[in-house]
Protein backbone atom coordinates (compact mmCIF):
# COMPACT_ATOMS: atom_id res chain seq x y z
CA UNK A 1 0.00 0.00 0.00
CA UNK A 2 2.53 2.57 0.63
CA UNK A 3 4.53 2.15 -2.54
CA UNK A 4 1.57 3.98 -4.21
CA UNK A 5 1.69 7.67 -4.24
CA UNK A 6 -1.06 7.90 -1.27
CA UNK A 7 -2.42 5.73 1.49
CA UNK A 8 -4.95 6.07 4.14
CA UNK A 9 -4.46 4.41 8.22
CA UNK A 10 -7.46 3.88 10.11
CA UNK A 11 -8.38 2.89 13.46
CA UNK A 12 -10.88 2.51 15.75
CA UNK A 13 -10.51 2.39 19.47
CA UNK A 14 -13.01 2.94 22.54
CA UNK A 15 -15.47 3.50 19.74
CA UNK A 16 -13.44 6.50 18.56
CA UNK A 17 -12.38 6.10 14.89
CA UNK A 18 -9.76 7.81 13.30
CA UNK A 19 -8.89 7.90 9.67
CA UNK A 20 -5.84 9.76 8.42
CA UNK A 21 -4.27 10.19 4.88
CA UNK A 22 -0.54 10.11 4.40
CA UNK A 23 1.92 10.30 1.17
CA UNK A 24 3.25 7.43 -0.20
CA UNK A 25 6.87 6.27 -1.42
CA UNK A 26 5.45 6.93 -5.20
CA UNK A 27 6.86 4.16 -6.24
CA UNK A 28 4.17 2.80 -8.36
CA UNK A 29 1.37 5.35 -9.96
CA UNK A 30 -2.09 3.98 -8.28
CA UNK A 31 -4.54 6.88 -8.43
CA UNK A 32 -6.77 4.66 -5.52
CA UNK A 33 -6.80 4.20 -2.22
CA UNK A 34 -6.32 0.39 -1.25
CA UNK A 35 -8.22 -1.07 2.04
CA UNK A 36 -7.13 -4.28 2.66
CA UNK A 37 -9.70 -6.30 4.98
CA UNK A 38 -12.72 -4.85 3.33
CA UNK A 39 -14.73 -7.94 3.90
CA UNK A 40 -13.74 -8.64 7.21
CA UNK A 41 -14.11 -4.81 8.30
CA UNK A 42 -17.63 -4.60 6.64
CA UNK A 43 -18.52 -7.80 8.82
CA UNK A 44 -16.67 -6.66 12.18
CA UNK A 45 -17.27 -2.70 12.18
CA UNK A 46 -19.46 -1.91 9.80
CA UNK A 47 -19.52 1.86 11.42
CA UNK A 48 -15.53 1.87 10.50
CA UNK A 49 -16.41 1.27 6.81
CA UNK A 50 -18.92 3.83 6.05
CA UNK A 51 -16.03 6.14 8.34
CA UNK A 52 -13.45 5.50 5.45
CA UNK A 53 -15.44 5.91 2.85
CA UNK A 54 -17.03 9.12 3.96
CA UNK A 55 -13.27 10.40 4.63
CA UNK A 56 -12.52 8.76 1.18
CA UNK A 57 -15.22 11.10 -0.14
CA UNK A 58 -14.48 14.20 1.56
CA UNK A 59 -10.73 14.37 0.57
CA UNK A 60 -11.81 13.01 -3.58
CA UNK A 61 -9.67 9.38 -2.73
CA UNK A 62 -11.01 6.35 -4.68
CA UNK A 63 -10.77 2.98 -2.73
CA UNK A 64 -9.67 -0.36 -4.10
CA UNK A 65 -11.78 -2.43 -1.83
CA UNK A 66 -9.06 -5.82 -1.42
CA UNK A 67 -10.92 -8.21 0.92
CA UNK A 68 -9.61 -11.21 2.22
CA UNK A 69 -7.55 -13.71 -0.24
CA UNK A 70 -7.98 -11.29 -2.88
CA UNK A 71 -4.89 -10.36 -5.38
CA UNK A 72 -4.71 -7.65 -7.57
CA UNK A 73 -1.62 -6.70 -9.77
CA UNK A 74 -1.09 -3.18 -10.84
CA UNK A 75 1.04 -2.52 -14.01
CA UNK A 76 1.16 0.66 -16.27
CA UNK A 77 -1.57 -1.28 -18.44
CA UNK A 78 -3.90 -0.72 -15.37
CA UNK A 79 -5.27 -2.88 -12.38
CA UNK A 80 -6.14 -6.38 -12.81
CA UNK A 81 -7.92 -8.91 -10.13
CA UNK A 82 -5.91 -11.95 -10.58
CA UNK A 83 -8.23 -13.90 -7.82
Amino acid sequence: MIISSQFINYSENNNVIKVEKFKGLGLKQFDKVVVPHFNYLLNTSPKLVTEIINFCNANNLEILQLCDEQCYEVSSSGVEKLW
